[in-house]
């Protein structure tokens, strides 16, 4: 088996992300009452971003479409099952790769693109936004569509960013799709679990955390939760957690300190899974939940 035969590689379309992102967004605002979003603990930058979450509904496959066209503005990836990515071969036209984890050399093949795509694709402050020829952030086949064509309530670029490389104001939203930085979304639980279950994790994240480049690159968690307390129709809150401080996972080749880099990870996403479940059943009296939930979609009931 060659290297290329290691795991189904993205093949990302912008074309078809922006016609499967109104598919979604309709979806959305059929099925759900509202979508709240609390995003007041991460500031937009231009370090590619690993997203780690927990993954306990369906609708975890499409929320990080949605927050990353409408928020984010990033070239959204993500890794999925091999099984389910073989099922549901689409998923690749939306920059989904695969992951096996039944076969521990194939799934590091697909941890090290992970890597790759990260590391290569995160700038620095000062950089110039150059697309590399051959680099992993612009590798298989990746199409583009014009500049405008993935923004959703923005500008025009920010002054000076094309000819002066990238300054402190920079957001992703400001580069052409083809030149921002890559957010890789992933469920290292690796399967649904019960949302009351604690929350684990499996050993390759440990892995990718070490091998990320901390100037180019952030590690943040995020948090899901569905409820029906007001509407026959659910809401959906999602809260985006604090980056990881990297240099937590500086050291490495340990088992022990692997472990306790899982822990870390583990009880991380729990605390911000457990309160978000709370503060999402806290209201105040226009309707908005406890903390910094912004309506992304959706309207509140009178």
């Amino acid at each position: 088996m060659n290297k290329s035969s290691d795991f189904l590689h993205e093949r990302n379309s912008r074309i078809f992300i922006r016609i499967f992102y109104r598919y979604v967004l309709t979806l959305y605002r059929r099925r759900f009452q509202a979508v709240w979003l609390d995003d007041t603990a991460v500031q937009p930058d231009l370090r590619a971003t690993l997203y780690m979450g927990n993954h306990n509904a369906w609708w975890d496959a499409l929320t990080p479409l949605l927050l990353n066209e409408r928020v984010l503005h990033q070239r959204a990836r993500a890794m999925m099952d091999e099984e389910q990515l073989r099922r549901y071969p689409f998923f690749r036209r939306l920059g989904v790769f695969s992951i096996d984890r039944k076969h521990p050399r194939r799934a590091l093949a697909s941890l090290e693109h992970a890597a790759a795509l990260l590391n290569g694709s995160g700038y620095i402050p000062g950089e110039m936004p150059v697309k590399k020829p051959g680099s992993a952030s612009t590798s298989h086949r990746e199409q583009d569509a014009p500049p405008n064509a993935a923004r959703e309530q923005t500008g025009p670029p920010a002054a000076g960013t094309e000819h002066a490389g990238i300054n402190k104001t920079t957001q992703p939203r400001d580069l052409p799709p083809s030149l921002r930085p890559v957010g890789l979304w992933f469920y290292p639980e690796g399967k649904l679990v019960r949302p009351e279950k604690p929350v684990t994790v499996e050993g390759g994240i440990t892995w990718l955390v070490r091998k990320l480049d901390p100037a180019r690159t952030r590690i943040v968690p995020f948090a899901s939760h569905i409820h029906h307390m007001r509407s026959d129709k659910p809401e959906l809150f999602v809260r985006i957690g604090k980056p990881m401080d990297q240099r937590l996972f500086e050291l490495r080749g340990d088992p022990v300190r692997d472990e306790t880099h899982s822990d870390r990870i583990s009880i991380t996403l729990r605390q911000l899974r457990d309160a978000l479940r709370r503060d999402s059943g806290t209201f105040d009296a226009d309707g908005y939940p406890a903390g910094g939930f912004r309506l992304l979609l959706g309207r509140i009931k009178p």
